[in-house]
C-alpha cells in the first residue's frame, strides 16, 4: 500500500474547512516551509548522493506539493501519482513563475530521480529562458547521469550534446559523453565528439590523456577505420619518449596495421625503432661472434623484430625479412632459425644459412638441422665436410639407411666408388626396400671393371626398378660378354617399359634373338609382330630381310608377294632384287604389271634393275622402253641396241651402237670388245676386229689373274676365232 502523503491528508480537511481557512493553512505551512528549506535541500543530496531515493523523495514531496497544489490551481490538478516526474511536473507547470534557489536544487533532485528522462528534458527545455545558464548546466549533468542510470545512453549522449552548448567542454565532460556514445553503440558519434573537441580547443591528438588517446584508437577500429587508428598510432609513437610507452604503442600500431592494411606502411617506423638497437645496427655475421656479450637491448630486437620480420614477409618483402631472421637466429631464437631454413630456397640464400649453421653447429634442439648442414655443404661442393658431418651423424644412428645412402653418394662424386659401394649395400642390408641402389652398384662395379659383379646387380634388380637407362647398360653389358640370354632378357624388360608396343620392338627383339643365335626365335618375333601390325608395312620388310639374312631367299620373297604391296618402293626394290636372286622373273613382273607399278617415279639405278628383270624374262622391248627412261639406262639400252641391230642384219648400226655403250663404260669389259670385235669382222674391219679381240684377251686375263673373274673351261667363240684366225659366221642379209 502507498505510503499518505501531505495532499492525501489535507485533502479531507479541505472538505470541511471553509475556503479562508485553508488559504491561511497554506500560508503557514509554506512560511514553516521555507525555514526549513536549507536543512532539508541539504539532506535530500545526501541522500541522492548515497542512493536512498526514496527517503529523498519523501522529503522533496513534503516541501514541493502542498504549496505547488496550490499554485497549480487547487487540488483537482494535483496528480494521481506524486512521483518525481509528477511532482516535476507540478513545479514546472506554471508558465509564468520565477524559481530561487532551492525551487532549483528541488527540480534537481528530481530530476536526478526522474524515471521518465526524455519528458523530463522536455520540461526543462520547454521552460529554458526560467532558468539561469548555471542551472541549465547542473540540470543536463543530472539528466545525463540519471539517463546513463536508467540504461539510456542514446539519450544521455543527447544531453550531453545540450550541455557542450552551454559550456565551453573540457576533459571530464569529453570523457562523459565518448562514455554515453559508447555505451549507445555509436562509436562514429564518439570519434566526432572527440574531434570537435581538439578542433575547438586547437589541440593535436597527442595532446590527449592516455587515456583518451588509446580509446580514440579503439574506436577507430571499432568503425573498421584502422587506418585512421594507424595514422593516430604513427603520431603518437613520434611524440612519445618514454621507451616503455612507445614499445607499448608500438606493439599496438602494428596490430592495427595488420587490422587495417597498413602493414606497409608500419615497416618504416618498426625498421627506425630496430635501428637504434646494438643488434639492428650490427651485422648478423658479427652477432655470431663467441666474443660478443648480450647487449640490454637484445630482449627488444627479439621482440620487435620478430613483429617486423613477419610484417616484411607477408608483405612480400622475403630479402629484408630473411636478414632479421638471420638476426634473431644469431641471438638464438629458434623459431627465426625455423624460418631462415625455410624461406632460404626461395630467395636463393644457401650460402648464408650454411654459414649460419656452420657457427651455431651442432643444433641440439633441430638434429635435422645438422643434416641440412650436410646437404648444403654438399651442394656447395665441400664434399668432405660433407661426409665428415654424415660420419658424425652415422656414428650415434648407424641404423639410419637413408643417411648411408647419401654418404654413398657423396663418395660416389669423390670416386670413391669402393667405398660409395659399400656405402649402398649397407643402406639395402638395413632397409630391404632400397634395393633400387642395385643399379648404382652395378654401375660402379661396370666403373671399377668388375663386369661379373655389375651383371649381377643387374640380375638383382626386379623388373619394377629398372630404368630405361639401366636396361640400356645392362643389354649393353651383356652383349659384351655375350651373355645372351641376359641380353634378351634386358631388352624384353625395356619394351615392357614401353608406354605401347611398336612394330620397332618386335624388330629390336628379333635383333636380340639373332645376336644370341636363336634364329628361330627371332624369326617367330617377327612374325608376331607381323600378326600384331598387320598393316605396317616394316614389319614386312623386316620379316622378309630376316628370311634373306639366313639365306631363305624363296621365303623372303613369299613374304614380300603375299602381302601384295607393290606400290611401296621398298617392296618393289626388294621385289626386283629377289627376282634376280631366285630367277623368278617371270612371277615377280607378273605381280608387278598386275599392280600396275609406275616406274617413272623410281630412280634411274632402280629403273636400270627393273629393266634387267625384264631382259631377264625375254622382254626385250619392255626392258629396252624401261632403259631409255632413264640417263643411268642409256649404256644398257645402246647394248641392246646393238645387239638387236646385229639380229636384224644391220651390223654397221650395230657397230655404233656398241661404240657408244663402250664408251659410257667405265672400265672396259672383255664380252663387249669381244662383240665390237665381231661387229668389226662382220663390216670387213679384220684390223680392228683383231685389236679388239687382243683387248678383250688382255682384260680377261687381267681379271683373271686379279681374281675378279673365276676361270672358266671354255671361253667366248670370238676368242677361239682370234687364236685360230678364222672368220666368224657369215650374217644372212634380211
Amino acid at each position: 500500500m502507498r505510503t499518505p502523503t501531505t495532499i492525501d491528508r489535507l485533502a479531507p480537511r479541505a472538505k470541511v474547512f471553509s475556503l479562508w481557512k485553508i488559504v491561511l493553512l497554506v500560508l503557514l505551512a509554506i512560511g514553516c516551509a521555507y525555514l526549513l528549506i536549507p536543512k532539508e535541500t541539504e539532506l535530500v543530496q545526501r541522500l541522492v548522493e548515497d542512493g536512498n531515493h526514496n527517503r529523498a523523495l519523501e522529503l522533496v514531496e513534503a516541501t514541493v506539493t502542498a504549496k505547488d497544489v496550490l499554485a497549480a490551481g487547487g487540488e483537482e490538478n494535483a496528480p494521481p501519482e506524486d512521483r518525481p516526474d509528477a511532482l516535476l511536473s507540478i513545479m514546472l507547470r506554471k508558465e509564468n513563475r520565477t524559481f530561487d534557489e532551492s525551487s532549483i536544487q528541488q527540480i534537481n533532485t528530481l530530476l536526478k530521480l526522474s524515471e521518465d528522462v526524455a519528458s523530463a528534458r522536455r520540461q526543462i527545455q520547454d521552460r529554458d529562458r526560467a532558468f539561469s545558464k548555471k542551472a541549465k548546466i547542473e540540470f543536463q549533468k543530472s539528466l545525463a547521469v540519471r539517463a546513463l542510470q536508467l540504461g539510456k545512453p542514446e539519450l544521455a549522449a543527447d544531453v550531453y550534446e545540450d550541455l557542450w552548448k552551454l559550456e565551453p567542454p573540457n576533459l571530464e565532460r569529453l570523457e562523459e559523453m565518448v562514455t554515453a556514445c559508447r555505451y549507445a553503440g555509436e562509436p562514429r558519434r564518439a570519434l566526432e565528439v572527440i574531434s570537435s573537441y581538439l578542433d575547438e580547443k586547437h589541440l593535436p591528438f597527442t595532446q590527449l590523456p592516455e587515456g583518451m588517446r588509446h580509446l580514440t584508437v579503439g574506436l577507430h577500429r571499432e568503425v573498421n577505420d584502422g587506418s585512421g587508428a594507424f595514422e593516430l598510432l604513427c603520431a603518437e609513437f613520434d611524440s612519445e619518449h618514454d621507451p616503455e610507452e612507445r614499445r607499448k604503442i608500438l606493439e599496438l600500431l602494428a596490430t592495427t596495421a595488420e587490422e587495417s592494411d597498413r602493414v606497409r606502411d608500419s615497416l618504416p617506423l618498426l625498421n627506425r625503432y630496430l635501428s637504434e638497437t646494438d643488434a639492428g645496427s650490427s651485422g648478423w655475421k658479427a652477432l655470431l661472434d663467441s666474443r660478443r656479450v648480450t647487449h640490454p637491448s637484445d630482449a627488444e630486437f627479439l621482440k620487435y623484430g620478430k613483429l617486423l620480420a613477419t610484417n616484411l614477409e607477408w608483405s612480400n618483402h622475403i630479402n629484408a625479412a630473411f636478414d632479421i631472421y638471420l638476426k634473431l637466429a644469431a641471438l638464438g631464437d629458434e623459431e627465426a632459425l625455423d624460418r631462415c631454413v625455410t624461406m632460404y630456397p626461395w630467395i636463393d640464400r644457401q650460402d648464408d644459412v650454411t654459414m649460419l649453421l656452420t657457427a651455431i653447429a651442432p643444433v641440439q634442439s633441430r638434429p635435422d638441422y645438422n643434416l641440412l648442414l650436410a646437404r648444403l655443404q654438399g651442394e656447395q661442393g665441400n664434399l668432405e665436410q660433407t661426409e665428415t658431418l654424415y660420419l658424425h651423424w652415422l656414428k650415434d644412428n648407424p641404423e639410419d639407411a637413408s643417411i648411408w645412402r647419401e654418404l654413398g653418394e657423396v663418395l660416389d662424386e669423390q670416386q670413391d666408388f669402393e667405398g660409395a659401394v659399400q656405402a649402398y649395400e649397407t643402406a639395402m642390408a638395413l632397409e630391404p626396400t632400397m634395393s633400387a641402389l642395385h643399379r648404382e652398384t652395378a654401375r660402379l662395379y661396370t666403373c671399377m671393371g668388375n663386369f661379373d659383379a655389375a651383371l649381377e646387380a643387374y640380375r638383382s634388380l626386379s623388373t619394377d626398378l629398372h630404368t630405361r637407362k639401366t636396361l640400356e647398360d645392362y643389354s649393353l653389358l651383356a652383349h659384351s660378354m655375350d651373355e645372351g640370354k641376359d641380353y634378351v632378357h634386358a631388352i624384353e624388360l625395356k619394351l615392357a617399359l614401353a608406354p605401347q608396343q611398336l612394330p620397332e620392338h618386335f624388330q629390336e627383339l628379333s635383333d636380340a634373338w639373332a645376336e644370341a643365335g636363336d634364329f628361330e626365335k627371332s624369326l617367330a618375333v617377327l612374325r608376331d609382330g607381323v600378326r600384331a601390325f598387320p598393316d605396317s608395312a616394316s614389319m614386312e620388310l623386316a620379316l622378309a630381310d630376316t628370311h634373306k639374312r639366313l639365306g631363305n631367299l624363296d621365303a623372303a620373297l613369299n613374304v614380300l608377294i603375299g602381302r601384295g604391296k607393290p606400290q611401296d618402293k621398298r617392296f618393289a626394290d626388294r621385289l626386283v632384287s629377289l627376282a634376280h636372286d631366285t630367277g623368278r622373273f617371270q612371277e615377280v613382273l607378273d605381280f608387278l604389271d598386275v599392280d600396275g607399278v609406275n616406274y617413272q617415279e623410281w630412280s634411274g639405278s632402280e629403273r636400270v634393275d627393273l629393266a634387267a628383270l625384264y631382259e631377264e624374262a625375254g622382254q626385250t622391248s619392255r626392258a629396252l622402253e624401261i632403259y631409255q627412261s632413264t640417263p643411268a639406262g642409256e649404256g644398257d639400252a645402246a647394248r641392246m641396241l646393238a645387239e638387236r641391230a646385229y639380229a636384224m642384219g644391220d651390223p654397221t648400226a650395230a657397230l655404233a651402237h656398241q661404240q657408244r655403250y663402250l664408251a659410257l663404260l667405265e672400265e672396259p669389259d672383255p664380252e663387249a670388245l669381244m662383240f665390237l670385235g665381231d661387229l668389226y669382222m662382220a663390216t670387213g674391219d679384220r684390223t680392228k676386229a683383231s685389236d679388239n679381240y687382243r683387248r678383250a684377251l688382255d682384260e680377261l686375263k687381267n681379271r683373271l689373274a686379279s681374281g675378279d673373274l673365276p676361270q672358266e673351261e671354255e671361253t667366248a667363240t670370238s676368242t677361239a676365232t682370234l687364236v685360230t684366225g678364222n672368220a666368224p659366221p657369215a650374217i644372212s642379209q634380211p
